[in-house]
């Protein structure tokens, strides 16, 4: 129990930092072969695993699987891109078409079959068109039951398989469903299979004015704590930055409360490279991340017990203090 966090989490990167990017003035960035940027991944010292998604792989999944394992890369989960595609602008299991409900449940489904044969137990749900941008604009209670059902119907097709909730409070659509941690567990707690989850995006959690820590030990607290991505913002937009470069202080507690949740999981960077190269962006925050996890190592537990019992805030900083900058 409670040994350190550096002995037993891994470290994955995200493709998805290769891939290309574009926003609403230009395009920054094309996607970056995929081959390619697994090789650039598996040189990052650190780097255990990768993040993969289904729109940003190769048809022939055997090669893929052959290249992963000739650079010693596990695949750590894949995405299912339930949000991309001129389809799914209305929603993908919220979707009032049906036949658009049923694509987007076949490509989560395809999603579960690609994890198995690539060695993963873990598909990523992000709903991030399943929402909506004005009042009077939805049936919540349609909306839901739809979401509800989806996951159901996909949880159901395979139960080797976890799916993993991400929530986010906005973008693409203003208000999306699936908005916050506690709303992620009233949705786990409808859909009601075992092997339903959440994907813990800590920029998501920022975005959503989450204390880091706080919502990592309610997930664990109902055992739905089962990956984690790792990036930061300035709370205004979901920047995807280098982990720990903004709210150093909250990443460390986040680790520390990992330590003592006993998390095994991966941690993976959900990052975008922008105008950077993001060979630079992943070793980066490969390196911000094995800093913040020594340091929440250094932190004693029985100090903190301490700490907590007497609510002495000014004495729980300085022990954070030390741990951080070594002073």
């Amino acid at each position: 129990m409670n040994s350190s966090l550096s002995s037993k989490i891994r470290i994955g990167a995200g493709l998805v930092t290769w891939s290309s990017f574009r926003d609403r003035v230009t395009t920054y960035r094309q996607a970056t072969e995929i081959f390619e940027a697994l090789r650039q991944a598996a040189k990052i010292p650190g780097v255990r695993g990768v993040d993969v998604s289904r729109n940003y792989m190769p048809e022939n999944i055997k090669e893929f699987k052959a290249v992963l394992q000739d650079l010693n890369l596990e695949v750590a989960s894949v995405g299912a891109g339930l949000s991309s595609g001129p389809n799914m602008v209305h929603g993908s299991f919220s979707a009032n078409n049906v036949e658009i409900r049923k694509i987007a449940i076949d490509r989560v489904k395809e999603s579960m079959d690609i994890a198995k044969e690539l060695g993963s137990d873990k598909v990523l749900l992000w709903f991030g068109q399943d929402g909506y941008d004005y009042h009077f604009e939805v049936d919540y209670k349609t909306k839901w039951n739809y979401l509800v059902e989806g996951i159901r119907d996909c949880a159901q097709y395979r139960d080797d398989v976890r799916l993993c909730i991400e929530y986010k409070a906005r973008e693409p659509k203003i208000h999306q469903f699936v908005n916050s941690a506690s709303t992620a567990l009233v949705l786990i707690q409808d859909v009601n299979e075992k092997n339903v989850g959440v994907l813990f995006d800590v920029g998501h959690a920022l975005l959503a004015d989450e204390t880091l820590a706080e919502s990592a030990v309610m997930l664990a607290q109902h055992n739905k704590l089962w990956h984690i991505h790792l990036n930061d913002n300035y709370k205004h937009a979901d920047s995807d930055l280098v982990p720990g470069t903004v709210h150093s202080m909250a990443f460390l507690e986040l680790f520390f409360w990992l330590k003592r949740l006993d998390y095994e999981g991966y941690v993976t960077f959900d990052t975008v490279a922008h105008s950077h190269d993001p060979y630079e962006v992943t070793a980066e925050s490969v390196q911000f991340t094995k800093l913040l996890i020594a340091s929440a190592d250094r932190i004693n537990n029985t100090e903190m017990d301490l700490v907590f019992s007497t609510d002495n805030a000014m004495k729980g900083l300085s022990i954070a203090r030390a741990a951080l900058f070594n002073h």
